[in-house]
């Protein structure tokens, strides 16, 4: 079964062109866009402009340090790492309710899928 998986994963990158390769990093590359401007308005929502080289590279920061695997969905550490790098610039409160409203970036859709995930057994997998 795992030989499957693995033929078809190099299948489908051996069938990949370049065209279709560079249509997924574009896409790639306007979401994350999408999701720093989004961020940033976040920010701009409690008082913090992050509308500059420093600010959005923060948010990537603390954006990555969330994803590492040592907390559940990155609540804590994401705070920690804003606290950590804009602590000199605003005020603790501001930069706290930011990592909260960053951490609703995740909760959110998840308990939405949740709600759509009570039927998951009427699921039919080939």
């Amino acid at each position: 079964n795992e030989k499957v998986k693995l033929r078809d994963l190099i299948s489908f990158y051996s069938n990949l062109t370049i065209i279709c390769f560079i249509n997924y990093q574009l896409c790639s590359i306007i979401i994350w866009f999408i999701q720093i401007f989004q961020m940033l308005l976040f920010g701009l929502s409690v008082g913090i402009n992050l509308f500059s080289i420093y600010g959005v590279m923060v948010l990537i920061i603390s954006t990555l340090v969330g994803l590492l695997p040592i907390s559940f969905a990155g609540i804590g550490t994401r705070d920690a790492t804003l606290l950590f790098l804009l602590n000199s610039s605003f005020d603790r409160p501001n930069i706290l309710i930011l990592g909260f409203l960053l951490s609703t970036r995740y909760i959110v859709p998840s308990l939405i899928g949740l709600y759509y995930a009570r039927n998951l057994g009427d699921l039919k997998l080939k």
